[in-house]
């Protein structure tokens, strides 16, 4: 739920790392549904819009025309309500990569290895340019991570990798900061192009891969 796991099922301990392409530990075929309590709305939802994803693992890797999934959402009290129901739309993204833990790049390593990511998304109804925008995780400003020249289409989003390997060429396959996130927590913070700040936050080991989501006017929408 907006980036937070709050259940796991079959595929090891919470948290654990999950391969795309990694099958099950056990099957629940023909046992009816599975129900998962999520806890106080309050611990998860937050004002605006939220996410929902389902990361659903077969037993083997071929094709079964067994395997579906069906989700839905609702409160628990003496009248539920459904927020989210199996005949809902869902967006279905059939498995390449991981959607959990971190972004891996393969075309600056042999041996790639999994970094964090930060993600901005233009609300906006128009194209915004965030040339010469940057990103810092260091409070007092400086040693900023600076964007190239480009542009970020009404609804579209930029994915940057905390990696410190500093890849700055828009038409590479992802862009890079010169500046790891720091596994016990630290402060990002975003910059416009006036090297003014737009939104800045000490990220705890939880929100890490923070997510920031400035519109033109450069306010925190999130």
């Amino acid at each position: 739920m907006n980036g937070r796991e709050f259940a796991r099922r079959n595929l090891g301990g919470p948290g654990g790392f999950v391969f795309h392409d990694q099958t099950a530990f056990n099957g629940r075929f023909g046992t009816g549904p599975e129900r998962v309590a999520a806890g106080a709305a309050r611990d998860w939802l937050r004002a605006g819009d939220n996410v929902l994803a389902v990361q659903a693992h077969d037993r083997r890797l071929a094709n079964d025309a067994r395997f579906k999934f069906l989700g839905a959402l609702q409160t628990v009290s003496e009248h539920p309500e459904v927020l989210i129901s199996s005949n809902d739309v869902w967006q279905y993204f059939v498995g390449q990569t991981e959607p959990s833990g971190g972004i891996a790049d393969p075309s600056i390593s042999r041996n790639p290895e999994f970094h964090d990511w930060i993600e901005l998304h233009n609300r906006s109804a128009e194209a915004v340019s965030i040339e010469g925008w940057s990103l810092t995780d260091q409070a007092d400003g400086k040693g900023r991570w600076i964007f190239p020249a480009l542009s970020v289409p009404a609804g579209g989003y930029v994915l940057v990798l905390a990696s410190g390997e500093d890849v700055r060429d828009p038409l590479a396959p992802f862009l890079h900061t010169h500046f790891k996130l720091d596994a016990g927590g630290e402060y990002l913070g975003l910059y416009n192009n006036s090297g003014q700040l737009a939104t800045g936050c000490c990220l705890c080991q939880a929100d890490r891969a923070g997510i920031f989501h400035p519109d033109q006017s450069a306010r925190l929408l999130e």
